[in-house]
């Protein structure tokens, strides 16, 4: 029987950084929603500015950082409400 007291139980470096670059991916989605539907988006109102910064870019550099600042702040929001407010705009 496994004693998971002596268990190392850390996430590891790489699951981390899945998790960021998943999160990074989310917000690739959410760019692409209409002014109306991002309004409504449970978020603050730093984390749509630059949402909505992410929508207006077009060169593929610029997008790129940008995908990876929006992913970032990600975190510090409510993910579970916006993956399904989300997904409620594109399965309404």
């Amino acid at each position: 029987m496994i004693d998971w007291k002596e268990q190392d139980m850390r996430v590891s470096r790489t699951e981390l950084k899945k998790a960021h670059e998943r999160l990074q991916q989310l917000s690739i989605p959410l760019a692409s929603l209409s002014k109306k539907q991002l309004k409504a988006l449970p978020a603050s109102d730093y984390f749509m500015a630059e949402l909505m910064a992410l929508a207006d870019i077009t060169s593929a550099n610029a997008r790129n950082r940008q995908t990876k600042r929006v992913g970032k702040l990600m975190i510090e929001e409510n993910r579970h409400e916006l993956i399904k407010a989300l997904f409620d705009a594109f399965f309404s």
